[in-house]
């Protein structure tokens, strides 16, 4: 009777442990996700100023994050009525115990105007 009173205060206290490690390494990886899409944008923008045009429609890449490996997607298109701005709806994926999270923006685009003297 007595290692089933120990068995049984044993999981009511592990439970709660593990559940809150879960929650712990998901936001780890939900910040680790931000900051690598942020990076990717951060490229994208580069890469704009640096050439004046806007990369191809769909760029995917697999990143390899502390402790996860990650897919980033960006669907780039324009956006209103002049060529000079793109939207981009990045995705972002991971696997977090034999499930697929994901975290979805957008994010918009500008060319750099050329300043005639």
């Amino acid at each position: 009777m007595t290692v089933v009173i120990l068995g049984v205060g044993i999981i009511a206290v592990y439970r709660p442990l593990l559940t809150s490690v879960n929650a712990l390494q998901y936001a780890e990886n939900r910040i680790e996700a931000n900051y690598l899409v942020n990076e990717q944008a951060w490229e994208i923008l580069q890469t704009i100023r640096e050439t004046k045009k806007f990369p191809a429609p769909v760029l995917r890449e697999e990143l390899i994050g502390s402790h996860t490996i990650y897919t980033v997607t960006f669907a780039l298109s324009a956006f209103g009525f002049t060529e000079n701005l793109m939207r981009a709806q990045a995705e972002i994926s991971w696997h977090d115990m034999g499930q697929v999270k994901t975290i979805k923006r957008e994010i918009y685009f500008s060319k750099p105007f050329d300043r005639k003297h």
